[in-house]
C-alpha cells in the first residue's frame, strides 16, 4: 500500500536527539499526537487576529476535538507574539458545539486556562487565575499559563467529557474593536481517551 505525503515505518524507533512535531512556520496547524491507543497530546500554534467584547471568539482551534469520555490531564499555553494592541487578554477553553464563528458567544463553553478557571496559573503567579495578557507592552513573551489540577483540568467535576469537546481561544475582556494585527500562542492539551 503507497502512502502519499507520509513515511510509514513498521519497525521500533529510537532517536538520539530532539523530535520536533509543528506545522509551516506561517500558518496556524494543530495536531493530535498519540501514545498508543489511549493517551494523547493535542499541540497547536495559532494566530489570534480578532478583539471583540469578553466571551467572543477569537479562533476554534483547526482540525482537533477531545473526545466524548476523555479525561484532560493538563492544559497549558504560551505567548509566542505579543499583540499590537495596547489591551489584549484572552482565555483558553473547550466547547460541545463546533463551527462557533469569530466574534460569537461559545455555547457551553468551559474555561480551562484564564481567570474564570480552577486551578489555573502562570509562571508569574502559580496560583493566580488570571487572564492570559498578550497586550503590546506586557513584557509576558515566552511566558506560560497552564492548569494544574491533578486528573481534574478546569474543575470538571470527575474529569470525564459527557460529549465530544472543541478547543476555543476567547476575548478576556473587552479588547475593543479593531483588530490586532499580530498575536500568537501555542497551546497543549493532554488527555487520555479514545476516539
Amino acid at each position: 500500500m503507497k502512502w502519499i505525503g507520509q513515511h510509514v515505518w513498521n519497525f521500533v524507533s529510537r532517536f538520539r536527539s530532539d523530535v520536533h512535531f509543528q506545522g509551516s512556520s506561517s500558518a496556524d496547524y494543530a495536531n493530535t499526537i498519540s501514545f498508543g491507543a489511549g493517551r494523547h497530546m493535542i499541540v497547536a500554534e495559532v494566530s489570534l487576529l480578532a478583539a471583540q467584547r469578553g466571551g467572543r471568539v477569537v479562533i476554534e482551534v483547526p482540525r482537533v476535538k477531545i473526545p466524548q469520555y476523555a479525561m484532560l490531564v493538563s492544559a497549558s499555553l504560551t505567548v509566542m507574539e505579543l499583540s499590537n494592541l495596547g489591551t489584549y487578554t484572552i482565555n483558553m477553553g473547550i466547547s460541545d458545539t463546533s463551527g462557533t464563528a469569530v466574534g460569537a458567544n461559545v455555547v457551553n463553553y468551559h474555561e480551562l486556562i484564564g481567570a474564570g478557571a480552577t486551578n489555573s496559573g502562570s509562571t508569574a503567579d502559580n496560583d493566580a487565575d488570571a487572564d492570559v495578557d498578550l497586550s503590546s507592552g506586557s513584557g509576558n513573551l515566552k511566558k506560560n499559563w497552564f492548569n494544574h489540577e491533578s486528573n481534574q483540568v478546569g474543575g470538571l467535576g470527575d474529569g470525564e467529557l459527557t460529549a465530544d469537546h472543541y478547543i476555543y481561544i476567547v476575548n478576556a475582556d473587552n479588547n475593543g474593536t479593531s483588530n490586532p494585527t499580530s498575536g500568537r500562542v501555542y497551546l497543549s492539551i493532554e488527555y487520555y481517551g479514545m476516539d
